[in-house]
């Protein structure tokens, strides 16, 4: 086992940004699923969501895992398995653990960029 106590302990950061425009179409609320990878099969840990930013001033609600073990509140006990990943190409949700960020958007109105 490992004690995680902060979010430094965990690993290398990593942030990704997703815009979403309607273009010509018109709606006026979405679903947007964002799949994590979140687990190997034998549940070594992947990637771990410590937050959700979403942009000022607009109507979107995101749910999902983020931050489930507490980390910075508590500590958490992280452990790991011998793995052999040899035989794949890749990892994807089909072989691995993903979690699903669900995010809905409202009021999606033609904003100048």
């Amino acid at each position: 086992y490992t004690v995680v106590n902060n979010f430094d302990e965990i690993g290398p950061v990593f942030n990704f940004s997703v815009k979403v425009t309607r273009g010509n179409n018109l709606i006026n609320t979405a679903t947007l699923k964002i799949h994590i990878p979140n687990q190997t099969k034998e549940n070594n840990p992947l990637m771990y969501v410590t937050a959700v930013h979403t942009s000022q001033g607009s109507d979107i609600n995101c749910h999902g895992l983020i931050n489930p073990h507490k980390i910075g509140s508590q500590s958490y006990a992280a452990s790991f398995r011998k793995e052999n990943f040899k035989d794949l190409e890749e990892l994807n949700c089909k072989n691995i653990r993903c979690d699903t960020i669900t995010c809905m958007l409202k009021d999606i109105s033609l904003k100048p960029e």
